[in-house]
């Protein structure tokens, strides 16, 4: 049995461009020779039946052998420390940072395409995330993941329903937005936001307390932070 785990060069098309803007064949060969080291790094990590393959331009596969009777929170576990290793390699042999995503197991060569979608999927919301880690499971983004099924309109009206009394105030909403996600990345720890917005822990208490009094929603209360939270994510899906 195997699972497909996703691997994308953070920003490729920005660590190449110089490149490829010298010289048309230069920049080839070394976009050739980058991703052979990155196949090379990873090939050192792999068990004797996994497999690893390029996915297109700026992506890597790894069909990775498990034992699928192990219980599901091992088996993530074991995926994660996985994958932890792969980026740990690849940033110290290549300097690369990279983003894993990787989805379930399910069975027969369908079941090995849906885990590569999954694991695409995973990365490309990844960017929702208004905290951002590395590595992600499909699963870990099941609440992105419906969110984006909503049609955009629906996602829209919510979007200007809730964060409607923030937007109106275009730059000084923006930066009420942008201590939201500092908040919510920050895990509702004002100290950590503070650090993270270069702001006074008052100030920052000042400004959530604006956002209150601009939603009517408070940011600090558990109900109306999932709301917040939920808005800010569909703007992002809408954008």
């Amino acid at each position: 049995p195997l699972i497909a785990m996703v691997i994308a060069i953070y920003r490729f098309n920005e660590t190449t461009r110089n490149y490829l803007q010298k010289s048309t064949t230069g920049g080839e060969i070394y976009l050739h020779r980058l991703r052979k080291s990155v196949v090379n790094v990873i090939s050192k990590l792999l068990a004797p039946y996994d497999i690893v393959s390029l996915a297109g331009t700026d992506k890597f596969v790894v069909f990775k052998q498990l034992n699928p009777e192990q219980p599901a929170t091992k088996l993530r576990q074991e995926l994660y420390n996985f994958a932890e290793r792969i980026k740990v390699q690849i940033e110290k042999e290549t300097g690369l940072k990279v983003i894993i995503g990787f989805g379930n197991y399910h069975p027969g060569l369908e079941g090995l395409r849906q885990s590569f979608q999954e694991g695409l999927s995973a990365i490309s919301l990844s960017r929702l995330r208004p905290r951002k880690t590395n590595i992600y499971h499909i699963n870990d983004l099941a609440w992105e993941e419906m969110l984006a099924v909503i049609p955009s309109d629906v996602r829209r009206l919510f979007v200007i329903q809730i964060l409607g009394g923030l937007k109106s105030k275009k730059a000084a909403g923006n930066e009420l937005i942008t201590t939201l996600e500092q908040y919510f990345a920050s895990n509702f720890n004002l100290s950590t936001a503070a650090q993270s917005l270069f702001l006074h822990r008052n100030t920052l208490r000042l400004r959530l307390q604006k956002i209150k009094s601009l939603t009517g929603l408070d940011p600090t209360s558990w109900p109306d932070a999932v709301v917040l939270y939920t808005a800010i994510i569909c703007d992002r899906l809408n954008k």
